[in-house]
């Protein structure tokens, strides 16, 4: 009997190790891809190793235990395959965008570090306080990591990036690199402010200059809403003298904001005069003192061809990257900058329509009945980080709204308990 319980122990750590593995290694793959590239010169070892590893680990859970926990990600892709090939059947004119060489099916999807991957690395972690633990590490690497990052960029003295042509320049920001610390920022603001983990203030603050001097002005939008975002949650449990410090803070800040606003050329030459004695530059920064912070760099366009689309799609839409064909005409990686538009463009009025009333429903109860801290947490870094699909990426792609989505799904009946207790707590009352 003894015997039989400890090998049954030493299997469930074993479970446990792998399933740490899968999502450690799925959130810090950058690290993983840095390392690679840098030691074998060529990043497509990685990739195909990681993935055949990946699925194994995945195959192993599926036969020893974890069968159950696969159910919802394998309906969910059968989906996905079945959207795409009925899409390819009506539209074979897509097959182009369907295998572009960066954002093609054969490099998001077949891949395991692609983003709709996370919805199964999500699904197989079973306990929030586990998962809670795994994020944190993964969040404390990833931090490390950019930071290096940031460290080589500045000794060097600009970015490395790609354009339009896939030709390789150099520049004074990068955008995937300011929204690859943002979630790792959003997570510390989470910590700090909902956990009261005070310490953790100092690496959101050093990763909001991170963002500011190497990342892209959409990602400190974010940074700043988080705290908005959280209130509701910490709210009910601040003790009156805190509410009341807000409150005054509120108070003084909104006339100081309003004389900034109003003396604001004086104010900006006296900041780029400061930067420039110390020899600070940052494009964020600069655009933001300048007033461009709200340029659109290229979008309004974007979005003016992606809704002439949508009407052309009318009530059923294009199919899936129906936008790709035309946006793509003018911009090489042709989705919308937009979740709503990419959305619409693909399922029409009222395919877009159902999801994303489904989906903000979903996002709305999952957000209320997050009880415990460790939920809280979780939802907020992966729900606010997926909040840059309103201005970039395509939601293919984004890592953080899969695992949002797999979150909306994992918490539904824990919802529809609380919805439940509730009831039964107001009839008794």
């Amino acid at each position: 009997m003894n015997k039989t319980l400890k090998l049954n122990a030493n299997k469930s750590f074993i479970y446990d190790i792998i399933v740490a593995f899968i999502f450690l290694s799925y959130f810090c793959k950058d690290i993983l891809i840095s390392f690679f590239a840098r030691v074998f010169n060529r990043s497509d070892i990685f990739y195909w190793g990681y993935t055949a590893v990946f699925f194994f680990c995945v195959v192993l859970l599926a036969i020893a235990r974890d069968r159950k926990k696969l159910a919802a990600p394998l309906v969910c892709y059968i989906i996905i395959a079945l959207l795409f090939l009925v899409t390819l059947y009506f539209h074979p004119e897509y097959e182009a965008w369907y295998f572009e060489r960066t954002y093609g099916i054969h490099i998001q999807f077949f891949r395991a570090t692609g983003g709709i991957w996370a919805f199964l690395v999500i699904c197989l972690v079973s306990e929030k306080e586990t998962m809670l633990r795994y994020l944190r590490l993964a969040m404390w690497l990833m931090f490390i990591f950019l930071g290096l990052r940031f460290m080589s960029a500045q000794i060097r003295g600009y970015w490395i990036g790609y354009g339009a042509d896939y030709s390789r320049y150099e520049g004074q920001y990068n955008l995937g690199f300011g929204y690859s610390v943002l979630v790792t920022v959003l997570y510390f603001a989470a910590e700090a402010f909902l956990n009261q983990k005070k310490l953790y203030y100092i690496p959101f603050a050093v990763g909001s200059v991170f963002i500011l001097l190497g990342g892209s002005r959409g990602a400190i939008i974010w940074v700043l809403a988080v705290f908005v975002l959280m209130l509701p949650y910490r709210w009910h449990t601040m003790k009156t003298r805190e509410k009341t410090i807000f409150l005054l803070l509120l108070i003084v800040f909104t006339p100081i904001v309003i004389l900034l606003y109003l003396n604001y050329t004086q104010v900006v030459q006296w900041i780029i005069a400061f930067m420039s004695r110390h020899g600070i530059s940052s494009r964020t920064i600069t655009t933001l003192l300048n007033g461009e912070f709200a340029d659109m760099n290229g979008r309004d366009e974007i979005y003016q061809i992606t809704i002439a689309r949508i009407k052309e799609g009318g009530l059923w839409g294009n199919g899936v990257f129906g936008e790709r064909v035309v946006v793509g005409q003018k911009f090489r990686w042709g989705y919308a900058h937009n979740f709503f538009l990419e959305l619409y463009a693909a399922f029409g009025y009222v395919g877009g329509t159902l999801l994303s009333v489904l989906l903000i429903y979903r996002i709305i109860r999952t957000a209320i009945y997050c009880r415990s801290t460790a939920e809280q947490i979780i939802f907020i870094t992966f729900f606010v980080s997926s909040l840059k699909l309103l201005l970039s990426d395509s939601f293919w792609f984004n890592s953080s709204f899969w695992a949002l989505l797999a979150l909306l799904w994992l918490w539904r009946k824990p919802a529809a308990a609380s919805t439940e207790h509730r009831r039964v707590r107001l009839k008794r009352g």
